[in-house]
């Protein structure tokens, strides 16, 4: 069976349709089914590749990575369609092998270039701590969401636990080199 006939599925994407269209966009139209459930990944990997690139001097990278986060990941929380949408999203994702399998490749090309950016930026990190930083804060908030919707969680339950985990990430970030 293909996974654009489970029903969860069409809810999904109604619901993100719906949502888009009352907004007045239109970007779903000739878009894949599994484009439209990862419709914000590109446009939250830009966001965090700005804001790493904009470093500020002297800027610890626990710091500049909890700005990223602030502001890619945690921005959008208590818009409509976050609250409409992402719960929906992560139960499609976790019950669709297919879709599973596109996140965990999507994942990784986000990590690497996420990675990459924060090389640049921090002359301060080798290749090795970048990669590190960054598979740890992604890492720590992918498994805590997963761990969230596997308990039952609420959205507002799972914010908060997604929140202490960056922190937890974010203070053993604190061991990496400090720009000279």
């Amino acid at each position: 069976m293909d996974w654009a006939e489970l029903l969860p599925a069409a809810q999904f994407l109604g619901r993100v349709e719906g949502v888009l269209a009352d907004r007045g966009h239109d970007h779903c139209r000739g878009d894949s089914k599994d484009d439209i459930v990862f419709f914000d990944d590109r446009s939250r990997l830009e966001r965090a590749v700005e804001i790493i690139g904009e470093r500020q001097p002297g800027e610890p990278v626990a710091d500049l990575l909890r700005r990223v986060i602030d502001q890619s990941v945690f921005a959008d929380t208590d818009s409509e369609l976050a609250r409409k949408v992402g719960p929906a999203r992560t139960r499609l994702i976790a019950s669709v092998p297919a879709l599973q399998a596109r996140e965990l490749h999507l994942l990784f090309d986000i990590q690497l270039q996420l990675t990459e950016a924060l090389h640049l930026a921090c002359p301060e990190l080798d290749l090795v701590e970048a990669a590190a930083a960054v598979g740890s804060l992604v890492g720590a908030i992918k498994v805590v969401v997963a761990a969230c919707q596997k308990r039952g969680d609420r959205p507002e339950q799972t914010y908060k636990a997604v929140q202490r985990a960056t922190d937890i990430a974010i203070n053993g970030l604190t061991s990496l080199p400090r720009p000279a």
